[in-house]
């Protein structure tokens, strides 16, 4: 039974690494929306279509977009400060607490 664990804890990497490569090539595939298309809209330049792809690091290759996206992901996980508290909770706009069963 300990061989068989151990064994299967061999193949975790190896599974692990599967999975994140096809997730990023189906991510990048040509059957997906281009998100600089999405970004700038039908109504942009090439200009600014170029000048984003650069900003997003799009046109670097595909090996380095995936170490990026590799390290992104250990980025995104964790919560980030927010730059002012959130809104309180709105109070209802009808008073329910005469409300009763009938």
């Amino acid at each position: 039974m300990r061989q068989y664990a151990l064994r299967r804890l061999a193949y975790l990497p190896l599974i692990a690494a599967f999975v994140a490569i096809l997730t990023f090539f189906v991510l990048r595939s040509p059957w997906s929306q281009d998100p600089v298309t999405l970004m700038v809209g039908m109504g942009g330049s090439v200009e600014q279509e170029e000048a984003l792809r650069e900003d997003l690091g799009l046109d670097d290759p595909l090996v380095v977009q995936f170490g990026r996206w590799l390290g992104d992901l250990g980025h995104r996980a964790r919560p980030r400060p927010t730059a002012e508290p959130p809104p309180p909770a709105a109070s209802a706009p009808i008073d329910t607490s005469s409300w009763r069963r009938v």
